[in-house]
């Protein structure tokens, strides 16, 4: 059924006033309907449906936000003061172009990462000596090229990987068994399954 300019101005007003679902209701035409007509139109609704559990932020929430992203405080506090996940609450910043990533490596923690790297030790001794999660700490040594494995794969090591492998285990759980990176885990499960040492 054709639109009338009567329910194409009426469409209009209620999106701005009204959530998509409203204005179904109140044109009493199907969702397709409405939502075909809205992107023929160019039209967008300025209410989004508040979902059950979803909380629409608030402009006050919003600057609250940037104040705090401003201040430097902590994705939890944030999340605290303002009463939401901290998922939330980095979804929304991001959105809004900002970032929660101040927490940037020291001089100390790098020297730290780089001598404990060295000695070969442990991803779990090296995440709680310097204090930050294991993904982080062999992100970090990736990004500074730190070379963990000088002494390639060993006989040993290539049949650990591919026992484990075939037992389920993921390629995380694999790399820190194995001191290396997920990705030259990856890549050399990719290269016995070819036959490529």
């Amino acid at each position: 059924m054709k639109w009338s300019e009567e329910e194409i101005l009426k469409l209009k007003t209620l999106l701005d006033f009204h959530s998509i679902d409203e204005v179904v209701e109140k044109t009493g035409r199907s969702i397709f309907a409405v939502k075909k007509k809205m992107w023929q139109l160019g039209l967008k609704s300025k209410i989004r449906k508040n979902h059950e559990g979803l909380r629409i932020w608030t402009k006050e929430e919003e600057q609250k936000l940037v104040r705090a992203i401003y201040d430097k405080s902590s994705t939890k506090s944030i999340a605290k003061s303002l009463g939401r996940s901290e998922k939330a609450v980095r979804l929304k910043a991001r959105r809004m172009g900002y970032s929660l990533e101040f927490n940037s490596w020291t001089e100390k923690e790098i020297d730290l990462l780089t001598q404990m790297v060295s000695e070969a030790k442990s991803w779990s001794a090296i995440s709680q000596a310097i204090g930050r999660p294991i993904s982080a700490c062999q992100n970090k040594r990736d990004r500074l090229w730190l070379n963990t494995n000088r002494k390639g794969w060993t006989t040993k090591e290539e049949k650990y990987l591919l026992r484990e492998r075939a037992e389920g285990k993921s390629f995380k759980e694999i790399s820190c068994s194995l001191n290396k990176t997920v990705i030259s885990v990856r890549r050399k499960h990719a290269r016995l399954k070819r036959g490529v040492v």
